[in-house]
């Protein structure tokens, strides 16, 4: 029951990158259905230790306000313009999903390794198309996480072991 379930997250991880990548944007019901997923798979078979959910999201606050400072300082006045066009409710709405996921080690890892591929690929995109465009950061760890189960389901990775902190 528990590969089902991992094999579900995987496709709808995937049908999140697709929807973000083709077309900028994730639905709604795409986010509800990780939820309820994750839902079930932190009840009957995974359980993340709340220490270790709240270390996550303090991390997401101090990285929170360090970008809400940097849009103050950079941008002034214009800062909810500029965020509101600069961030998407999907990348807000993967967050919960992303601080129940990882060991706090692994989980600075994945948002560092995330963050470098999506300004990778932002970089290469606007070389190819000589203009201006969005990062589907959303996207972007949708794959990654999917990368991950399926690693986790191999047994090739354990997300909970701080290979970083040990």
């Amino acid at each position: 029951m528990e590969r089902i379930n991992d094999l579900l997250l995987t496709g709808g991880f995937l049908w999140i990158t697709w929807q973000d990548i083709k077309y900028r944007k994730v639905y709604l019901y795409s986010y509800l259905m990780i939820y309820a997923l994750y839902g079930i798979r932190f009840m009957l078979f995974k359980h993340p230790p709340m220490d270790v959910v709240w270390i996550n999201l303090l991390v997401t606050g101090i990285l929170v306000v360090t970008l809400l400072l940097y849009y103050l300082l950079r941008y002034g006045f214009k800062t909810g313009n500029k965020i509101k066009s600069s961030i998407g409710i999907g990348d807000l709405l993967l967050i919960p999903v992303l601080t129940a996921s990882f060991s706090p080690g692994n989980f600075v890892l994945f948002l560092i390794i995330s963050f470098v591929i999506a300004l990778s690929y932002g970089i290469i995109i606007r070389l190819i198309r000589k203009r201006d465009i969005t990062i589907p950061l959303a996207g972007i760890q949708s794959l990654l996480l999917a990368i991950v189960l399926i690693l986790e389901c191999a047994g090739l990775w354990n997300s909970w072991n701080d290979l970083i902190l040990n």
